[in-house]
């Protein structure tokens, strides 16, 4: 009975063991999808404000051209 009960403590000692380990994974996990989130979030900024540069620039084009006959 006594074996028992030592094996029971053991086996519950372990278990909190893991299960500490398995949440400190799993914020870690949390942690890392956040900064990925972030950084696609960055990626797509980056690359609207390409865009948006490159509209602009082809959308003023013709008027700069124009005033530069103009002077």
């Amino acid at each position: 009975m006594k074996r028992m009960k030592i094996d029971k403590d053991e086996t519950e000692s372990l278990l909190k063991e893991r299960d500490l380990m398995l949440d400190n994974q799993m914020n870690q996990l949390k942690s890392k999808v956040e900064a990925q989130k972030q950084l696609e979030d960055q990626v797509h900024r980056l690359f609207r404000l390409k865009e948006l540069r490159l509209s602009c620039l082809i959308n003023v084009s013709p008027f700069q051209e124009g005033r530069r006959e103009d002077y």
